[in-house]
């Protein structure tokens, strides 16, 4: 079986991983609240999806799933996959990498984290999202209860 988590032995590898985690794992935190609103987690193929509406190279995807996945739904993907991988060993990453060490992160920390990652992605819709507002309405129309979870 292949584990999900390794580290690369020179500095410099080391330090892309944990860029491409940062980026990609927050970045996609745009593409699940678009697509699915804001809930309390995703299932692994909603991250799927979302990691491949992105066009992001496979390596890190597992460290998305488990910020994003609970941790049934983690072990689920793993299991299909053949993988070894440890939910709380990789969510501790996450942490380390987007949260200055916080192993107790959110999914909506990560989603709230998407709307400052440029303007180009921060403004309009997304941010409003975040605001004090509860409408999750993409048009503006003030669309009342979105039937998510609360």
């Amino acid at each position: 079986m292949e584990s999900c988590t390794s580290q690369p032995r020179s500095f410099l590898a080391r330090w892309r991983k944990r860029r491409l985690i940062k980026k990609q794992v927050r970045s996609i935190g745009f593409d699940l609240v678009r697509a699915h609103g804001k809930k309390r987690s995703y299932s692994a193929k909603e991250v799927k999806t979302a990691w491949d509406r992105r066009a992001y190279s496979p390596d890190f995807m597992c460290y998305a799933v488990a910020a994003y996945t609970s941790p049934s739904d983690f072990n689920d993907y793993h299991l299909e996959r053949g993988e070894t991988c440890d939910y709380g060993e990789m969510r501790r990453e996450v942490g380390d990498i987007c949260f200055g060490g916080n192993h107790s992160f959110n999914v909506l920390d990560l989603v709230g984290t998407g709307a400052v990652l440029g303007a180009s992605e921060s403004s309009g819709w997304f941010s409003d999202l975040f605001s004090s507002g509860e409408s999750s309405s993409s048009d503006g129309d003030g669309g009342g209860d979105s039937g998510g979870d609360d």
